[in-house]
């Protein structure tokens, strides 16, 4: 058996893992992005995108891709200010998103 150790250790979850994760990102869009009654199934939800960008509340979209952007630039940020290091992202997100 040549199977990798990250697959023999999780199994079938190693392998549902990605696809669950991609739904659970699909249907909070619409969330993040203010749009109210928002429902159906992943791919309903990827076909109606572009109605959900343009019904969007502005000032809420703004709070999610603000969050988004401190989420994914956090690594690249932690390097370089060093009284953020000990502090996790979603509490810096909090920081910047509730004065918002």
């Amino acid at each position: 058996m040549n199977t990798p150790l990250f697959f023999q250790h999780f199994g079938i979850l190693a392998v549902a893992s990605p696809v669950l994760l991609l739904i659970i990102m699909i249907k909070q869009f619409p969330v993040a992005l203010g749009v109210l009654g928002a429902g159906g199934d992943p791919l309903e939800i990827l076909r109606e995108i572009p109605h959900f960008i343009a019904a969007a509340n502005p000032a809420i979209a703004a709070i999610g891709v603000v969050s988004l952007l401190i989420m994914f630039a956090r690594p690249a940020i932690r390097q370089r200010v060093y009284l953020l290091k000990p502090i996790p992202a979603p509490p810096v997100v909090l920081m910047v998103a509730v004065p918002m």
